[in-house]
C-alpha cells in the first residue's frame, strides 16, 4: 500500500497505490489492484477486477526534443567505385540479365470434378475454380485399377444408385441454407427459421417478426423493428424514433434511438444525437464522432476517434492510432502503444465513488474552542454534573 506520487518508466500495480502516477511508457493494473488518483501514461491496460477511480490521460508516447534518438546519417560515398564496377559490367555484358525467381507452380486436378488448374507447389489446400470444392494439391488423387480378363465384361451400374446421388446432392442444398433462432419481439418466443426467409409469424402470440434487411440511401423516419441487418450508406439519414435490429452499419446519420443484439460498426464522422445500445461496438479506423449520449455494449472496441460516455460491461479497448475523450465505467481497459484516452475512469463497480476509497479519519479529541456555541454547551455539561452530584450527597 503506497499513499505518494510516483514517478517512473514502466509500472505494474497489485496493490494498493493512493496518489497521482506518471508513467513514461506503461501502466498495467493487475486483477485486484486498487488506484485512487490520477494517471498518465502511454499505454495503459487495467485487467478485470482492477478498480480505478480518477482522471486518465493516455498519449503517445512520442520522445521530442534532446531525448529523441539521433538521426543516422549514412555516409555512401565507398560505395560510389562498386557502382561504377557495377555499370561497366551492365555495358560490358549487355545481353546477360539476371532472371528474377519466383515461386513455383505446377499442374494440379480436382478430385471432385477433375477440372485441371495451375497452384503453387508450396500450397498446402487450395479451391476448385470450377466446382468450387476444396482439396489438397500435395495429395495425390486415388484412382481404382480394374483388372479383368478378355471375355469379362464390365458390370452394369447399379439401379439405386442415380436416386442415390440425387438425394445427397438435395441433402446438400438444403443442407447449405441452415437455419437460425429469432426471438419474438411481443412475448418473447424462439423459433427456429431458414437463412433464405424475409418474415415469420410468432407461434404463440401470432405476431408478425421481421427478418429482412435495410439498406438506407435516403432520409427515413419509420420505425424498423427486424432481425436482420440495417445498413445506412453515406447519402442515407435514418431518424427513426426506434430502431431494432441484428446488427448495424452506419455510414451516414444517426438521429434516432439504436438497439442491436449484435454488432454496431461506425464508419463516418458527425454527430450521433440518439442512444446506442449493442452488444459490441465497433468504431473503424477514419472515423472521427461525436456520441451526445451514452453508449451502452458489453464490449466496445476504438479505433478511429471517438468523443462521448461509454458503459461497457466487460472490456474497452483503444487500438493504436484510436483516441477515446469521454468518461468511462468498465470492468478492464486496454490502451495499445499510440492509442489516446484522456477522461474520468472508473473500474471495477458501477456505483464506487471516489470519497468511498478515502480512508475515515478517527474522530479528534483536542477540544476546539473556536466551534460556535461550544462554551456555551460545556457550561451546561459542568453544571448538569455538578446537580446530580449535590443531589446524591
Amino acid at each position: 500500500e503506497i499513499r505518494a506520487e510516483i514517478k517512473t518508466k514502466s509500472i505494474i500495480v497489485f496493490g494498493k497505490v493512493q496518489g497521482n502516477i506518471t508513467v513514461g511508457e506503461r501502466c498495467e493494473l493487475n486483477s485486484r489492484s486498487t488506484l485512487q488518483g490520477d494517471l498518465k501514461a502511454a499505454r495503459l491496460v487495467i485487467e478485470e477486477g482492477a478498480t480505478f477511480v480518477g482522471k486518465s490521460e493516455v498519449t503517445s508516447g512520442v520522445r521530442t526534443g534532446s531525448n529523441s534518438r539521433p538521426e543516422i546519417v549514412r555516409n555512401d560515398e565507398p560505395a560510389a567505385p562498386l557502382k561504377a564496377a557495377f555499370r561497366r559490367s551492365r555495358l560490358a555484358f549487355p545481353s546477360q540479365s539476371v532472371a528474377k525467381s519466383g515461386p513455383a507452380k505446377l499442374g494440379v486436378e480436382c478430385p471432385h470434378c477433375g477440372f485441371k488448374q495451375s497452384e503453387y507447389a508450396a500450397a498446402k489446400s487450395t479451391m476448385c475454380r470450377q466446382c468450387g470444392g476444396s482439396f489438397s494439391p500435395a495429395a495425390p488423387k486415388a484412382r481404382e485399377i480394374n483388372l479383368r480378363t478378355a471375355g469379362e465384361t464390365q458390370p452394369a451400374p447399379a439401379a439405386s444408385d442415380h436416386p442415390a446421388s440425387m438425394l445427397k446432392k438435395l441433402e446438400g442444398f438444403w443442407g447449405e441454407e441452415g437455419s437460425s433462432t429469432v426471438r419474438c419481439f411481443e412475448c418473447g418466443a424462439t423459433q427456429e427459421v431458414i437463412a433464405a426467409a424475409s418474415s415469420t409469424i410468432c407461434p404463440k402470440c401470432s405476431a408478425h417478426v421481421d427478418l429482412r434487411d435495410y439498406k438506407i440511401t435516403t432520409n427515413f423516419n419509420r420505425a424498423i423493428r427486424t432481425h436482420g441487418e440495417v445498413h445506412v450508406t453515406p447519402r442515407g439519414g435514418l431518424s427513426s424514433s426506434q430502431i431494432v435490429c441484428r446488427s448495424a452499419l452506419i455510414e451516414g446519420k444517426l438521429r434516432g434511438d439504436l438497439h442491436c443484439s449484435g454488432t454496431c460498426t461506425v464508419n463516418s464522422s458527425g454527430k450521433v444525437a440518439g442512444r446506442v445500445s449493442a452488444a459490441h461496438v465497433l468504431v473503424e479506423r477514419k472515423s472521427e464522432v461525436q456520441f451526445f449520449r451514452r453508449v451502452r455494449a458489453k464490449s466496445v472496441e476504438i479505433r478511429g476517434h471517438m468523443t462521448g460516455e461509454v458503459i461497457a460491461e466487460s472490456a474497452v479497448v483503444i487500438h493504436r492510432n484510436g483516441s477515446l475523450n469521454g468518461n468511462v465505467t468498465a470492468k478492464s481497459i486496454s490502451v495499445e502503444k499510440g492509442g489516446m484516452f484522456s477522461g474520468q475512469l472508473v473500474i471495477g463497480s458501477s456505483s464506487l465513488t471516489q470519497a468511498e476509497l478515502l480512508p475515515a479519519k478517527p474522530p479528534s479529541t483536542t477540544p476546539n474552542f473556536e466551534t460556535p456555541g461550544f462554551v456555551q454547551r460545556l457550561l451546561q455539561e459542568v453544571v448538569s454534573e455538578f446537580h446530580g452530584r449535590f443531589a446524591k450527597s
